[in-house]
């Protein structure tokens, strides 16, 4: 159990975003000859890459503890 609840969360929104990353990769690497296919796997490719971007913009936004920054001084 992770004692600190916001913490816990923006791992888990960095987590999320490594895994779309990965998703975003992988749909590069398929190899199709069918311009349909490409434009809609580009599209998806495109779509997992703004997620991500978005994903890990929301883990830097979540609120610190005003606490652990005083202190931290």
């Amino acid at each position: 159990m992770h004692p600190d609840p916001q913490g816990q969360a923006r791992e888990a929104l960095l987590g999320l975003h490594r895994q779309l990353q990965e998703n975003a990769s992988q749909l590069s690497q398929v190899d199709c000859d069918d311009p349909d296919v490409r434009a809609v796997l580009q599209a998806v490719h495109d779509l997992n890459q703004r997620v991500a971007d978005l994903v890990a913009e929301t883990a830097l936004l979540a609120p610190l503890e005003l606490d652990s920054v005083t202190n931290g001084s």
